[in-house]
């Protein structure tokens, strides 16, 4: 409330700063769908053309306590699966025969003991979605500013 508005009711909920949107049927905070079409737009510009053959980069990047063992090319074809499929499918990335993930992902019953259920994937792909972004931004601000080449001068004849 600005200054001037009537004081709110004791009891009543603040209200919420960020502005929200619903996108299907889902109430979600406007920051955060814009946030999230930024990194997979990352994602996209760094996956689309390798598929499976994409391998994750991200030194600083820490190995997840899963009871299973997940090294950075689940990660790595984690991303894969969510370009193709969307944030939070993780039974369509389960079962792509291509992405291999079929005993790296607990959803089922019958699924492999120690894997990494839907609460723990989200955890980890928004953690590594938010590392790519910032790995882009870092590697924007680093590099020489981008000049076009100075056209070479055309030897005179003799």
């Amino acid at each position: 409330a600005g200054p001037g508005a009537p004081p709110a009711e004791p009891g009543t909920p603040a209200p919420d700063k960020y502005a929200k949107v619903v996108f299907h049927g889902e109430t979600i905070h406007a920051h955060e769908l814009i946030k999230r079409c930024h990194e997979l737009h990352v994602l996209a510009d760094k996956v689309k053309d390798q598929g499976v053959r994409y391998r994750l980069n991200l030194a600083s990047l820490k190995t997840p306590q899963f009871s299973i063992r997940w090294p950075l090319q689940c990660d790595a074809m984690l991303l894969v699966g969510i370009y193709r499929y969307g944030f939070g499918n993780w039974e369509k990335i389960k079962d792509d025969k291509e992405l291999n993930m079929n005993t790296k992902i607990f959803i089922r019953e019958g699924d492999t003991l120690g894997a990494p259920d839907d609460k723990k994937l989200s955890r980890r792909a928004q953690t590594l979605l938010t590392n790519l972004s910032q790995e882009k931004s870092v590697t924007k601000k680093k590099s020489p500013s981008e000049k076009k080449p100075k056209p070479m001068k055309e030897k005179e004849s003799q």
